[in-house]
């Protein structure tokens, strides 16, 4: 998705306050200043309030009642659907990587060949994806504590939408 930024809040999990305010130990709360600026991004008040974001179409999230880790069901385009553990500061890979960044080939030429076109492949053409688990990884926006991991679980082909639980 878009690079977060204080105006745009998509592809991301949000972590606030019961007064709407970002908590002091989030992830992002400590870019400011200079270090907004070697980074490129905007960081007001909005971006402090981000725990996660490269997060593509999500459909289901829980809370682990033992180790109380969020997990996130994403739906893929055409394929790669995924259940992911959400820690501080992920950074899920998407619109670049979709599925293990090692099969990244595969999920390219599965969207390079399957079926009708739509909108958004219209605006952000399928042939546009790296080559290679390097080139996407090259690739992703990375806000200063960011870190970028392969989903705990990813299919192929695509799984019914369905919330999860535990």
């Amino acid at each position: 998705g878009p690079e977060p930024d204080n105006a745009h809040l998509t592809g991301v999990v949000l972590r606030l306050n019961d007064d709407g305010t970002a908590p002091a130990d989030n992830p992002f709360v400590p870019i400011s200043g200079a270090v907004a600026a070697r980074a490129g991004v905007e960081a007001g008040e909005n971006i402090k309030k981000v725990f996660a974001y490269g997060i593509r179409n999500s459909f289901g999230m829980a809370f682990d009642p033992i180790s109380g880790a969020l997990w996130i069901q994403m739906n893929g385009d055409d394929t790669f659907d995924e259940i992911e553990r959400v820690d501080a500061g992920l950074n899920s890979g998407w619109v670049q990587i979709i599925g293990p960044a090692a099969r990244i080939a595969e999920f390219k030429g599965i969207e390079t060949t399957f079926g009708g076109r739509n909108l958004q492949q219209l605006r952000w053409p399928p042939t546009n994806l790296a080559g290679t688990p390097a080139e996407a990884r090259s690739r992703l926006f990375m806000l200063p504590g960011a870190h970028y991991s392969d989903p705990a679980f990813s299919w192929r082909w695509a799984v019914a939408p369905a919330g999860i639980g535990f």
